[in-house]
């Protein structure tokens, strides 16, 4: 999805936060009709019978849509700032920080193959931070290099 959106944004110019608005109204008219045949009914049998949603659940559900909308937000904010492909890196080092804190707070049993699948994912985030740095400070020399030689001619 980042990268059709990233591609999006170059081809049509539009705005980044209006793109999220017209894909949040594709997915609210695509998916409504669903929910309205399917949990609908459950929702009102729910309400109508004694287990009615307490105003704890109804306020977590609402902070987490903010949330959420405001994660969007910022995904598309930064899909616009960088190239997909360090997008997708950085949503790399996001997941691995997710479930890091989650596995130490909620101490759930890790085995070797997670422990394996982690160290591959933050090497592999190591080496393309290395490399993009490393590309950087070679554009960097040969910019300098040029300069000398416009320099001394």
């Amino acid at each position: 999805m980042n990268i059709f959106s990233k591609k999006v944004l170059k081809e049509t110019g539009v705005h980044h936060l209006r793109l999220l608005c017209t894909l949040g109204r594709i997915a609210c008219f695509m998916f409504l009709p669903v929910w309205l045949i399917f949990d609908c009914k459950n929702v009102i049998a729910d309400m109508t019978s004694e287990n009615t949603l307490s105003s704890n659940v109804l306020f977590l559900l609402f902070i987490d849509g903010v949330l959420h909308w405001m994660q969007n937000i910022l995904a598309f904010t930064i899909i616009k700032m960088v190239a997909p492909l360090t997008y997708a890196v950085a949503n790399v080092t996001k997941r691995i920080s997710i479930i890091s804190v989650s596995l130490l707070l909620l101490q759930n049993h890790v085995t070797s193959s997670n422990v394996c699948g982690m160290m591959m994912a933050i090497g592999g985030v190591f080496y393309y931070n290395k490399g993009e740095n490393g590309s950087k400070i070679r554009c960097k020399g040969e910019k300098y290099r040029l300069i000398d030689k416009l320099i001394n001619i």
